[in-house]
């Protein structure tokens, strides 16, 4: 897994390789969602890249819309989890992407 956040681009490259020990945290953030619309509005963090069970990497667009996270994968949209907890878990992941945590 990795990931961009657009609030890291002022520290350098955005795409960083998610440490393995933050795939859960950052999963988690995900849910409980529902599909739903696009309501549009928001402030665009950045996405996801994770590979599928046959090494497609797939896209997973974030964007944080008050507490409630939304997300689109695939041009589906889905309502949930928690934006501010995902904000959090990539820049955690980020800094122990470079303390080279794994």
């Amino acid at each position: 897994m990795s990931a961009e956040l657009d609030a890291l681009k002022s520290i350098e490259t955005p795409r960083f390789d998610v440490p393995p020990s933050h795939y859960r945290s950052i999963i988690a953030a995900l849910s409980p969602a529902l599909e739903g619309e696009s309501k549009n509005k928001g402030l665009v963090l950045g996405g996801l890249w994770i590979l599928d069970s046959e090494d497609r990497e797939i896209w997973i667009s974030l964007l944080a819309t008050g507490n409630e996270l939304t997300f689109s994968i695939n041009g589906v949209v889905y309502h949930g989890g928690n934006g501010a907890n995902m904000i959090n878990e990539i820049r955690s992941a980020y800094f122990a992407s470079k303390e080279g945590d794994q």
